[in-house]
Formats: structure tokens, C-alpha cells, sequence
């Protein structure tokens, strides 16, 4: 949202420029520097909504780039602690069995 506000401010700023200029060359008589002013505001509200439009997709495919990659992730991790689980469970299992065969062997 941040973004957008940046780009509205610096097209402000833009077109406060291009305002000033306009007057300041008065080499064109007024109505065609209306007219020039008018079209300069009109392309820049167009460009602004275009803008607008391609920012909100962007962050659209944004979101949901970043919703499958974190659920892409969780079932990753899923898997691994599986996968950790069931080698620390056949690891104390053995190690039991190890231990029953040491305290039989003692024992006889």
C-alpha cells in the first residue's frame, strides 16, 4: 500500500512540475495550454488507475506465490520431522533390544 502512495506522491510531483513549466513558457496562447494541461491531467489519471490496477494483481499473485510456498514448506517439514521420528523411534527400539540381550547375557 506503501508503494502505491509513493508513486501517487512522485506523479503529484510530476505534474506540479509540468504545471509550472507550462505557464512559465508562455509561448502558446492559454487555451491551448488548458488544453495541453487538461490531456496531461487526463493521461495521468489513466496511467494512475493502470497503475493502480497492475500493483493490486501484482500483490494479488504475490499473496498467493507466498500461500503455496509457505504450505509447501509446512508439508516439507511435516515429512522431515516424520521422517526424524521414525528413525529415533527404530534407534530406542534397537538400543532396548540391545540392552534386554546385555542383562540376559549378564544374567545367565
Amino acid at each position: 500500500m506503501e508503494l502505491i502512495y509513493i508513486f501517487l506522491s512522485a506523479i503529484a510531483i510530476l505534474l506540479i512540475v509540468n504545471i509550472y513549466f507550462t505557464f512559465k513558457a508562455g509561448k502558446k496562447e492559454y487555451s491551448t495550454e488548458l488544453n495541453e494541461i487538461k490531456f496531461s491531467t487526463g493521461m495521468l489519471i489513466q496511467n494512475l488507475k493502470d497503475t493502480e490496477a497492475g500493483l493490486k494483481n501484482e500483490f494479488t499473485a504475490n499473496r498467493l506465490e507466498a500461500t503455496q510456498t509457505a504450505s509447501n514448506l509446512r508439508t516439507e517439514i511435516i515429512q522431515q520431522v516424520t521422517v526424524f521420528g521414525k528413525i529415533i523411534s527404530d534407534n530406542i527400539h534397537i538400543v532396548s533390544e540391545l540392552q534386554n540381550n546385555q542383562f540376559t547375557a549378564f544374567s545367565d
